[in-house]
C-alpha cells in the first residue's frame, strides 16, 4: 500500500443547492494543493410512476422525449456555471448528467467506472437537512469503492491541526492509518488515535460488559503493537516510533535519506456506545475524522457501516472515509 497520496481525479456530486456548493469550494482547495481535475455529476431521478400514468391516460406528453432532454440540458448548464465559478479552467473535467432510479448507486458506479481518487460530497442538500442530500451521502459512503470526503462547510487546509483516527483492533480499521498519515502530512497536522471500550452489552440489561475500572495502559500497548505489526505487513516505509511516554508516540516515514515524522497520541475512552464517544471526542478535540467504514462485529464492535453513516450525519466537522 502506497503512502504518498495521489488525488488526480475528483468527483463532486451536486443537487444545485447552496449547501452542496461547499463540496465544490472544498474541491477548489484540493486543486490548489494537488493539481487535481474535478468532474461534476448530477443525477436526475427516474419518474417511472409518473411516466406510466401519463401513458395510461393517453396524454400527449413524453417524459423520455421532452422532459428528460430538457432537464438534462438545464442541469448541464447549471453545472457549467458552477464549474466556472469554483474551478480554474485548466482543472475542470467532465460535467456528467445521469438518469437513474438510485442516485447514490449511480454516483458510486461512476467512481468505479472512471477510476476516481476521491469523492467530495456535501453532508446536506437542498433543505439543510441530513435526510435530503444526507440520505444520498450516507449511501455513497456505503457503496463507493474510493475514499469519500464528507463536508458540511468549506474545508480550509490551513485550519486543521488534529486528525482523529478511530481504531478497534480490526485490520480494516488499521487500514485507515496510512491515508490518515498522508492527510496529516499534507495538512501539517497531528494524529489522535481513539479506541472506545463499550461498558455495556446491548442485551445485558445494563450489566457492565467490561469493568469500568479496567486499566487503559494494557489496552493502549496492545493497540499500538497490533498497529505496528499491521504496518510491517502492509507498508515497510511507515513505522511507529515509541517516545517512552505512555499514550504518546509518532509515525515516521522513511524515504531514503528523507524522514517525515507525525506526532500521534492515543486516547482510550469508555462509554455506553462507540458512536456517542466518537461524536463527543470530535466535538471537543478534533478538526477532521479519518475512518474506515467497516470493522469488527460482536462484543468488540466498533466501525460498523451503520456507525460510520450515523457519524456522517452527527458530526459537523469533515469526515474522510477510507476504503480498504
Amino acid at each position: 500500500m502506497e503512502v504518498k497520496m495521489k488525488i488526480s481525479r475528483i468527483l463532486v456530486p451536486t443537487d444545485f443547492s447552496e449547501n452542496s456548493e461547499v463540496a465544490l469550494k472544498t474541491a477548489a482547495n484540493f486543486v490548489d494543493t494537488f493539481g487535481s481535475t474535478v468532474d461534476l455529476i448530477h443525477v436526475v431521478p427516474v419518474m417511472r410512476y409518473f411516466h406510466e400514468s401519463m401513458e395510461a391516460l393517453g396524454a400527449p406528453f413524453s417524459i423520455e422525449n421532452k422532459l428528460y432532454p430538457h432537464t438534462l440540458e438545464v442541469a448541464h448548464a447549471k453545472m457549467e456555471a458552477l464549474a466556472t465559478k469554483y474551478i480554474p479552467k485548466e482543472h475542470r473535467g467532465r460535467l456528467l448528467t445521469v438518469i437513474d432510479r438510485k442516485p447514490s448507486e449511480a454516483i458510486a458506479r461512476q467512481t468505479e467506472e472512471d477510476d476516481y481518487d476521491l469523492v467530495i460530497i456535501a453532508g446536506r442538500g437542498e433543505h439543510s437537512s441530513p435526510h435530503i442530500l444526507g440520505g444520498t451521502t450516507e449511501k455513497v459512503i456505503r457503496f463507493s469503492k474510493v475514499p469519500v470526503f464528507r463536508v458540511n462547510d468549506s474545508f480550509d487546509f490551513t485550519g486543521t491541526s488534529n486528525i482523529v483516527v478511530p481504531l478497534d483492533f480490526s485490520e480494516t480499521s488499521y487500514s485507515s492509518i496510512i491515508p490518515a498519515f498522508e492527510v496529516a502530512r499534507v495538512l501539517k497536522a497531528d494524529l489522535s488515535i481513539v479506541h472506545v471500550i463499550e461498558l455495556y452489552a446491548s442485551d445485558s440489561y445494563m450489566i457492565p460488559y467490561v469493568p469500568a475500572g479496567v486499566d487503559n495502559q494494557p489496552v493502549y500497548e496492545s493497540l499500538i503493537q497490533n498497529l505496528d505489526q499491521y504496518l510491517k505487513d502492509h507498508n515497510r516505509l511507515l513505522s511507529i516510533k515509541r517516545t517512552g511516554t505512555v499514550f504518546k508516540d509518532a509515525l515516521i516515514l522513511n524515504e531514503g535519506a528523507n524522514q517525515t515524522l507525525i506526532s500521534m497520541e492515543t486516547t482510550i475512552l469508555k462509554g455506553i456506545t462507540v458512536y456517542q464517544e466518537i461524536v463527543d471526542h470530535m466535538n471537543e478535540h478534533g478538526d477532521l475524522l479519518v475512518m474506515s467504514t467497516h470493522g469488527r462485529t460482536g462484543a468488540a464492535r466498533f466501525l460498523l457501516g451503520s456507525t460510520a453513516e450515523r457519524l456522517s450525519k452527527s458530526i459537523e466537522k469533515p469526515v474522510w472515509f477510507t476504503k480498504k
